[in-house]
């Protein structure tokens, strides 16, 4: 079972630490990790995520999972990109482009941390994480902009963080 800490606004810990089933239930703030792995083509790799996932079924992603209680972030974001990609990376491979953005919502509030990674990989060469993707694949950052901002968005990319999309173009 996984376990997370649930933090307050700022993304410290409160001490609570709840199942990650419960957490989402209740609407818990805890810390998520986001990476970008892009390429030097103006590209961005996407997973498409399962149909068994509670949020987000189906919709492709950016490479994104939970920090474990007592993980550090920057450690939760290497072990993500080994676990969902097999990406064996290491700190100095991620950049941070945002510390801790908070959604707060309805369902599935958060705190994020972005990072962006440089890979030159095929798509056909990640080894992904059966359960919970069944495929990647390279889209232009423009497209995934598009699709981003559309009324039936495909992805798991809200509009309002599209602005981390447009500083991609410029890597």
């Amino acid at each position: 079972m996984e376990y997370l800490d649930i933090v307050d606004e700022q993304g410290n810990r409160t001490g609570e630490v709840l199942d990650r089933k419960t957490a989402h239930d209740l609407n818990k703030l805890h810390w998520e990790i986001t990476i970008f792995v892009v390429n030097g083509k103006g590209q961005i790799l996407l997973e498409k995520r399962s149909m068994n996932k509670r949020y987000s079924p189906g919709k492709w992603a950016p490479l994104a999972g939970h920090v474990d209680s007592g993980e550090e972030i920057d450690d939760a974001a290497l072990r993500e990109a080994k676990e969902e990609l097999g990406l064996g990376l290491q700190s100095t491979d991620l950049v941070v482009m945002e510390k801790g953005l908070l959604r707060k919502c309805e369902e599935d509030s958060r705190i994020s941390r972005y990072y962006y990674t440089i890979c030159e990989k095929g798509a056909d060469s990640f080894v992904i994480q059966q359960g919970e993707l069944s495929g990647v694949r390279w889209f232009d950052i423009d497209e995934v902009i598009k699709m981003a901002q559309s009324d039936d968005n495909p992805t798991s990319i809200h509009a309002d963080r599209v602005y981390l999309l447009e500083r991609l173009k410029k890597i």
